[in-house]
């Protein structure tokens, strides 16, 4: 009995964690399902509440010129101090497309940015996922 006990368990650690890794387009697109993110047809922003200061202020501001347009979906993420985020949208916070990740789900799926994340989509389907650091800020004109 003992030994059928494990072989079972040698079996299922040796085939349970084979899992096959996900693109990280389907982790994006799982993400967005899960947060129930109105992502079809929109531009989904990520915005953590730590890391790249000058990042996470340069989606911020471009948030708040855009937290009108429903074309855009905006998630906090990695939210550490819930306050100073709230503190970040004063006049944004009530809108339908602006939310707060406060599940983790952002984590859950096995992202960790100190970046905010752009995800671009076309349809229902995620075409893009860029991380804006430094070098490439002049997305927010572009979007």
């Amino acid at each position: 009995m003992l030994r059928i006990f494990i072989s079972f368990l040698l079996y299922c650690l040796i085939f349970g964690s084979c899992k096959a890794k996900l693109s990280v387009r389907d982790r994006a697109l799982q993400f967005c399902r899960q947060s129930k993110i109105k992502y079809c047809n929109s531009t989904v922003v990520l915005i953590p509440s730590v890391g790249c200061g000058t990042c996470i202020s340069s989606a911020i501001d471009f948030l708040k010129r855009n937290s009108i347009d429903e074309k855009y979906q905006f998630v906090f993420v990695q939210i550490d101090d819930k306050k100073m985020v709230k503190s970040w949208l004063k006049n944004c916070n009530n809108r339908g497309n602006v939310r707060l990740d406060t599940a983790a789900l952002f984590r859950m799926h096995g992202f960790a940015s100190e970046y905010p994340v752009v995800m671009l989509t076309n349809e229902c389907e995620i075409s893009d996922v860029i991380i804006v650091n430094t070098k490439n800020m002049s997305i927010w004109e572009k979007l």
